[in-house]
């Protein structure tokens, strides 16, 4: 372990791990609030999703389009909707769950380490060409993750923001999910954006519904440039 600053590896390994916890206790305490605050307002959303149904109806049978409301129901089939919007917090808490595991590896790894030079020499022919290896390893994959979490958090700021002025419901909820999902690599982000689209959609009709569109779609191009130059 590097020590530049001259700080005893036990107190650098006790202030990571440390911190690790702390911000693991930070981000479920959020998620869960947040996840139950959502699971509260299940049926008042569903009672929307059913007004936005029944408008549709009107609006069509303006045009000369008559469809029952139960067949309108059918062909839109919000019901799968919200089964999808389950499924992705599934999915956050699959993530979570994943993350808390590499987090504890990295915490029982960062408790060997102190010893682990010690212990190459004895294994190791060539113990500092192994241990050169391995930090370059280490390194390449460290910057790979900074790079990432930099994006996601770049990406997730300003949803959170966005989001918080336009009104939507659980703000901080969405922009934890964007961060998380945005490691899935492709379809992560497009997973995050649905669940947001349809809540401004119940909120606030189908103008917001698209502005927020829009938003997840800025931050998409921004990611994929970001990956591009990168």
């Amino acid at each position: 372990m590097s020590n530049r600053k001259k700080v005893p590896d036990g107190l650098a390994v006790s202030l990571i791990i440390l911190s690790i916890v702390i911000l693991g206790f930070f981000i479920s305490s959020i998620l869960g609030s947040s996840l139950q605050n959502f699971s509260d307002k299940l049926p008042e959303y569903q009672t929307r999703l059913q007004e936005i149904t029944q408008s549709i109806a009107v609006t069509l049978s303006q045009f000369g389009i008559h469809l029952e409301l139960e067949e309108l129901r059918k062909i839109l089939n919000f019901g799968k909707v919200m089964s999808f919007v389950s499924s992705t917090f599934n999915q956050v808490l699959g993530a979570l769950t994943n993350i808390f595991l590499i987090l504890m590896t990295v915490i029982f790894l960062l408790l060997e380490l102190s010893g682990f030079r010690f212990k190459l020499k004895s294994i190791s022919n060539n113990p500092a060409q192994t241990m050169a290896s391995l930090e370059h390893v280490s390194a390449t994959i460290g910057r790979y993750f900074k790079i990432k979490a930099f994006t996601s958090l770049i990406t997730a700021l300003p949803i959170i923001i966005v989001l918080s002025i336009m009104g939507i419901d659980f703000p901080i909820l969405w922009g934890m999910v964007a961060f998380l999902l945005n490691f899935i690599p492709n379809i992560g982000s497009i997973i995050a954006a649905i669940p947001v689209i349809l809540l401004a959609l119940i909120q606030f009709g189908f103008l917001a519904a698209g502005q927020v569109a829009i938003l997840y779609l800025l931050m998409n191009l921004k990611n994929a440039v970001a990956h591009a130059t990168t």
